[in-house]
């Protein structure tokens, strides 16, 4: 049959529908108060389109669902050990170097001599810093025992490392 179809024996939409060919026409539906409009007519007899059902008929609305549990795969309990052991090792580091930071600088170590006959403050000085010029030397080791200069043999003098 398609392939009989010609222009001429092509139907027309108007002829399709039932109505005759020609302008098209419109249909005019007038609402009349009290009576039910054809759209919202309903498939059970007697119910007003507008009526609401009993208070127990009426649909509730399901109770909320409440979130799913939280689950880790393989890979984010990975994610999260190395993150957790990165940040502990992090805030070891720091309190490491807070605590290094807060510390004055280390002390030289010292140790005591006592003067035996011939001993002087220059010849005790240079054996004890060797490697700083002796007039310095001197003076620390005066500084260190609150001395003038004056020394006395079997007098126990502290003596600085460096």
């Amino acid at each position: 049959m398609l392939d009989t179809l010609t222009p001429e024996t092509t139907p027309r939409p108007a002829q399709l529908h039932g109505l005759r060919p020609g302008p098209v026409q419109h249909r005019v539906v007038v609402h009349r108060p009290g009576v039910p409009r054809p759209a919202l007519r309903r498939s059970t007899p007697g119910v007003a389109p507008s009526a609401l059902p009993p208070s127990e008929q009426r649909r509730r609305h399901p109770a909320p669902v409440p979130a799913p549990e939280l689950r880790l795969t393989r890979r984010g309990r990975l994610t999260v050990l190395i993150a957790s052991l990165l940040l502990l090792c992090t805030a070891f580091s720091v309190g490491q170097v807070m605590s290094n930071a807060a510390t004055s600088a280390p002390q030289p170590a010292t140790h005591t001599v006592v003067v035996a006959p011939g001993d002087t403050a220059w010849s005790i000085a240079r054996a004890a810093m060797p490697h700083l010029d002796g007039r310095q030397a001197v003076d620390r080791l005066l500084a260190v025992n609150h001395s003038d200069g004056n020394i006395r043999v079997g007098q126990t003098l502290t003596v600085p490392g460096s």
